[in-house]
Formats: structure tokens, sequence, C-alpha cells
């Protein structure tokens, strides 16, 4: 660096140092905190002549210091709150009429029949509005629910509520439950029991749905229906009949959950399951909350009651956490379909290596056609858009060939047989650890078996094809020497982007597994093998038996059909985005860049150092290196999220099993 360009540096410095000054005063003068109110500043409002929402938003501000953090015992803060009503009698009278106001105006229902789910929109819709109330907050409510939801944002806060003394909670209670209140308590057992009809009636709407009834044995009878019963035992006001037919309506949904986990799961219907359980519980605590008791248990009822119904709230404020529990049933169920077949991967006896290195060897007769087909592609140099869709083709097709012919490409092992692996995390969990060594041992082998065999079989055939071109030609090569070079300074890993573009290569033979694993159980769910089977034109001109037998190929074929189109769709699609963003998103495939490294080098007549071969033979073991762990990897931590199990248990396993395997080599 010259002295002229320090220089330079040295005079930007200053400028960068004002610069990042304005900005952070900027940044404290829009962020700038609101100054906290003390209780006496609060405590001192003259509320009598402002509108009720106004009269909500004091409350919600006392409530919001009263459940600050604080060094001292949780209820310090509602301690001394009392003790200063006492002090001031003025201040205590202005309190009890403006809660006096706000019981008997404000709005109840919310709090007794809102459960944190939307009852009126599935799931898409419940998580746009819940991004647009991120976006757009409320203000000036006049719900109670929202009120306590704004002024109790945290589960910090809630949890201070919750740990007030029993001396504390009755000090509450006699400075709300003033004898001028006491309408007001009849007029909120009447809003809860109009949330009892609100829940009752959405509970016989989703319970009733035809998704929820044909997963039920009783599908006959409307009149029979639990979900039918419980409208008519929460009218009747009957404690026990009411906590019957909660009871009979609980066995329901557990029954319909059972019949998802076995044919299929629906991100929808574990939508209404998940709101319908949440509102039968609301249902049982209502009536609950109904019965007599001693005023302290009371107290604490009501307490327990309002901690709960803020926490559902807040719940119902998230976006992320509220898609991620509704795709945790959808993302086990495709875990576990891959994971079957992944086990059809994992080769356990000498037999079964034998045949898995042959299907490998085919599957590489396969990819050189592949290969053939979308360099003769390329270099016809059609428009993007119609070069894109010629390589889908041919790699779907070339893909469909490998499983209609039963022949292996080894970088689509590790997706399915991760999930397979994840399974057996469960045992783990047993401490039968060994088990799941065991498996990482196989699937290590299987895939190196089927790795040798897709390259032995791409250089066998390609030089017997490059051989016969020539033969047919006088010399010349399949490519020509510009475009070869091209394929060739590409697997540098150093001086190009192989290495990245394997990464990439890996993410999406991850992706087409998953969207491969999520057909198959939609194909399920929709019972798409029985509408096959006893579909009235098939069974007419084919006969029964052969659309009994169509009908379990399509459930046999279905995932893998998703995960090889799918899989050409990405291979011919993503560089095409890439393109459209002047990026370079040509992915590197293993067992595709020998073939296309094979023919290069013969189209160039070998003409290059040893160095150079050197370094396209580190490229290609790297790009295969990365395509396995990528995949294998993102397969694995979403089965394991699929167990329930965090990334650094799944990571200590994994490392467990192979260092397991290092230590017996050494012994």
């Amino acid at each position: 660096m010259r002295l002229d360009d320090i220089g330079c540096l040295m005079r930007l410095i200053p400028r960068f140092r004002f610069r990042k000054d304005f900005f952070n005063k900027l940044r404290r003068l829009i962020l700038r905190p609101a100054k906290k109110a003390t209780l006496s500043d609060l405590l001192c409002q003259d509320m009598a002549g402002t509108s009720l929402a106004e009269k909500m938003y004091w409350v919600e501000q006392i409530l919001h210091w009263l459940s600050r953090e604080t060094t001292d015992s949780s209820d310090a803060r509602f301690r001394f709150f009392l003790s200063t009503l006492d002090k001031n009698p003025e201040w205590k009278k202005h309190f009890e009429r403006t809660v006096s106001v706000i019981l008997a105006e404000g709005r109840f229902l919310g709090l007794f029949s809102q459960v944190g789910l939307a009852v009126d929109h599935g799931l898409w819709g419940d998580t746009m509005n819940r991004f647009i109330r991120k976006l757009l907050p409320a203000g000036g409510s006049t719900d109670f629910r929202e009120m306590l939801l704004n002024a109790l944002s945290t589960e910090e806060h809630i949890g201070q509520i919750d740990a007030i003394s029993d001396e504390i909670l009755l000090g509450m209670r006699d400075l709300i439950c003033i004898p001028e209140n006491a309408h007001v308590w009849n007029d909120l057992r009447g809003e809860a029991r109009e949330a009892l009809l609100f829940l009752c009636t959405h509970v016989a709407h989703y319970g009733l749905s035809a998704d929820i009834r044909r997963r039920l044995p009783r599908t006959d009878k409307i009149s029979a229906s639990p979900f039918y019963k419980l409208g008519q035992a929460v009218l009747s006001e009957e404690r026990q009949a009411t906590e019957s037919a909660l009871l009979e309506c609980g066995r329901s949904v557990e029954a319909v959950y059972k019949s998802l986990e076995e044919t299929g799961v629906s991100v929808d219907a574990v939508n209404r399951l998940e709101t319908l359980s949440a509102m039968l519980e609301q249902i049982g605590r209502i009536t609950a909350l109904n019965q007599p008791a001693p005023a302290l248990v009371k107290a604490r009822e009501i307490v327990e009651f309002l901690t709960i119904a803020i926490t559902s709230g807040l719940r119902g404020r998230a976006v992320l956490g509220h898609v991620r529990r509704h795709f945790y049933l959808l993302s086990r169920k495709i875990v576990e379909r891959n994971g079957q077949s992944g086990e059809h991967y994992i080769a356990r006896t000498g037999a079964e290596l034998a045949l898995l290195f042959r299907s490998a060897i085919g599957g590489g007769f396969i990819v050189v056609l592949m290969t053939v087909l979308k360099t003769t592609i390329i270099l016809s140099e059609p428009a993007p858009l119609f070069l894109a869709t010629g390589i889908w083709i041919v790699y779907a097709w070339g893909f469909l060939a490998m499983q209609f012919t039963g022949t292996t490409l080894a970088t689509k092992i590790p997706s399915f047989t991760a999930s397979r692996l994840a399974g057996l995390l469960r045992t783990v969990r047993r401490r039968d650890a060994e088990t799941f060594r065991g498996e990482l041992r196989l699937v290590i082998r299987s895939q190196t078996i089927a790795l040798v065999g897709n390259v032995a079989g791409v250089v066998t055939l390609a030089l017997l094809l490059d051989y016969l071109h020539g033969l047919w030609t006088g010399g010349a090569g399949l490519m020509p020497e510009h475009y070869a070079q091209h394929v060739l300074s590409g697997l540098h890993p150093v001086i190009s982007f192989a290495l990245p573009l394997g990464a990439l290569t890996g993410l999406e033979l991850w992706l087409s597994s998953m969207v491969g694993g999520w057909f198959e159980n939609w194909v399920v769910f929709n019972r798409l093998p029985e509408a096959i089977e006893f579909h009235f034109h098939i069974r007419k001109f084919f006969g029964d038996s052969v659309a009994r037998r169509f009908s379990g190929w399509t459930l046999r074929h279905s995932s893998g059909i998703a995960t090889n189109v799918s899989l050409g769709f990405l291979f011919g699609f993503v560089p095409l985005m890439g393109a459209m963003l002047g990026l370079n998103w040509n992915g590197n495939h293993v067992t595709i860049s020998t073939a296309g490294a094979v023919f290069a080098a013969a189209s160039v007549h070998y003409y290059f150092s040893v160095a150079d071969a050197l370094w396209v033979v580190l490229g290609l073991g790297l790009i295969g290196v990365l395509n396995f762990m990528v995949s294998f990897g993102l397969a694995l931590m979403v089965a394991g999220n699929s167990q329930k199990m965090q990334v650094w248990r799944v990571l200590y396993y994994l490392r467990a099993g192979v260092g397991r395997r290092r230590r017996r080599a050494k012994a």
C-alpha cells in the first residue's frame, strides 16, 4: 500500500466517526425509552371524566408497574401498592370507582371465549392475522383481555402475578370485590355463559366436520357424537354431565390424532384439532370457575384462570411458534416416510452390498447418458427458459429411469438414511446407543459402496462412449475444447466455486427428499390409493386386479416420483434463477461432475499436467463430501427436531457413533 493511500484512509476516519456518532444520536432519539412512571404519578391521576379506553389504559399501566421484576420478594410491589392506597383514602376510592366502571362497561367475552387460536380462520389466515397484528398493534381497546395482554406481555410478568402470597391475594380481592360491584359479578357470570355457548357451538362445528368424523369409529349418527352432546350438557348446567361429555370429546380428539399418525397428516387438520383441544380445555376451566368455593380458593382459581388466558393470548400473538407447532406433526410424518425409504438403501449383508454395488454401476450408466443429453442441450444454446426446461426433463427422466430400473444414485442415499437414523435416536434415549452406532456404520459403508459403484459405472461407460464417438468422427471429442476447458477449470477446489456449488447441490438433494416425503403423506392423507382401487372406470375397463395393483404401485412409487421430478426441477431452474440475479448457481453433483470431467479430459486429449489432474480429482472428492454432508446433515437435523431433540444432542450422538468406531479400529 502506498503512502498516498494511507493518507486517504486517515482522512476518512474522522468523517466515519462523525457519521457513526450522528447515526447513534439519531437512533437514541428515535428509540429513546419512555420515562417509567412511579406509582404515585399513576394513582394521583384523575380519571373521572375520561373515556373507558383511557381508564383501561390507566389500569394497564398500574398492572405493568406491579408486574415489574424486583430484587425483593415477588409480592413486594403488591404489598407497597396496598399500603399506599391505605395511606391515601382518596386514591383508594378513586381506584375502586375506576375499576367498578371497567367491570361494568368493559368487554369480557373475549377473556372467556378466546383460546389463543383463531376459530374463524384456518392456519394460513390465522398466521396472516398474527403478522398484521405484529405490524399494527391494537390501541384504545375496551376489551379486558387485550388490556391484560398489553400489561403482562412476558412470561416474567405473568410469573409475578401468579406468585403473590395468600395475604396479598386476599387484600387485592377485598379491594376489587366491594359491595358496590355485586351486580357486576352477575353480569360477568352471564358473559361466562355466553362464552360457553360460543365455545360449544364451535366445538360442534369443528368436531362434526367431515375430516374429523371420517376418522372416528362412529360416523353414522350426528346425535351420538360427543361434540354434539357437549352443548346439551353445558346448557343443563350439570357439572357431572359436562365433565363426562368433555372426557368423551377428549378421547375422540385423541382418536383423530392417532388416525392422522397412521393415515397421513394435514396442517389444516392439525390446526382444527389444536383449536378443538384448546376450546375443550377452556370449557372445562369456565365450568370449574362457576362452582362455589371458599374465598381464598376462589381467588386462586381466578388468578390461575387469568394467567392461563394471558399465556394463551401471548401464544396467540406469536407467528413463528404458531407455524412451527402446526408443522411438527407434518415434519415428523415426512421424516418417518423418508426413513422407510431409507431402509432400502442400507446394505446389511455381503449379498446386499454386492447388489447395491451393481445397482450403483447401473446408476452410473444412466448418469453418463444424462450428461450426454445435457451437454447436447447446452451446446445448442437455446433460450434460458427452454434450457432450464430441457435440463429438467433430462434429469427427471434419468432419475425416474433409476427408480424404475432399480439402480442407485449414491448422493440420494443420505437424505433418506438420515431419517432412518433419526428414528433410532429414541432408542438412544433408552440407553441403547449401540444400535444407533451400528446403523451409522452401515450407512457410511453403504454410501461408500454406492459412490464407488457410481464412479466405476460413470468412468467405464464414459470412456467407452468417447472411444466409439472417436471412431465415428475421426478422433473428435464429445465436447468442444473451449467448453471442456471450462468444465475442468470449474472443478478446481481453490480457483473456482466448485465447493460452494457442491454444498448447494447437497441442499437441493435434501429439499427433493422432503418434497418426496410430503407428497407421499399427501397421497396417503387424501386416500388416493383407495380412490384408484375403487374407481368405477378403472375397474370397468381394466378389471379389479389391475385397479388393485395400480393402487399399490401408486403408494410405493409416489415418494420416489415426487423426489426425482423435484430434484430435476431444482437442477434445471435453480441455475436459471441464479442467472436472473447474475449469480452462478450451477450446482456440482459428484457423479454428474465425474462424467463431465471424463468427457472433458477426453475432449482435450488428456493434455494437462499431473497437478491439474490432481486438483480435479481433489475437487471431485470434496464435492462428494459436501454433497453427502449437507444433505445428510440437514436431513438429520430435521429428523432430530421431529423427535424433539435439540441440535447439539443430535450432533453428540453422531460424534459418539463415529468416535466409537475409531476407538474400536485402534483397538
